[in-house]
């Protein structure tokens, strides 16, 4: 049973851990595109991308890039915008005093929790009897 628990508990650490640095690029008006790195990518509604990437838009066209915790960026006409590792409202609310526990550093904290909490109970293994039949 602790085995099984932990192996949960690391399982869910990785996922919350990777998902942590994806946003969604969605176009509103005229023409979006991301480079990843090997030129640019037409977005139709909406896209995902990564820490690195960028966003850019043409003369006659708006976008939204918005972050995991909700926070929403508007890129406005001709302009590109790096997705950052974190996002803005957290860089803001850190810098407004928002403390350890601001909603960017959840992200950190809790898959590392997570993944401690879980190989904590993968390494000490089962040490309950099995049940009879």
């Amino acid at each position: 049973m602790r085995t099984t628990f932990g192996a949960v508990a690391l399982v869910l650490s990785l996922v919350i851990g990777s998902a942590a640095h994806a946003v969604t690029v969605k176009t509103i008006e005229g023409n979006v595109q991301i480079n990843r790195g090997n030129g640019y990518e037409s977005v139709r509604r909406t896209a995902q991308a990564k820490v690195g990437e960028s966003v850019m838009v043409s003369p006659d066209g708006v976008a939204q890039i918005i972050y995991e915790d909700g926070c929403t960026v508007t890129v406005e006409e001709g302009n590109v915008v790096l997705v950052g590792e974190q996002s803005p409202c957290v860089e803001q609310a850190t810098a407004d005093g928002g403390g350890l526990l601001g909603a960017g550093h959840l992200f950190i904290i809790v898959p590392v929790v997570g993944a401690i909490v879980g190989l904590v109970f993968l390494l000490k293994g089962d040490d309950e009897p099995p049940a009879s039949p």
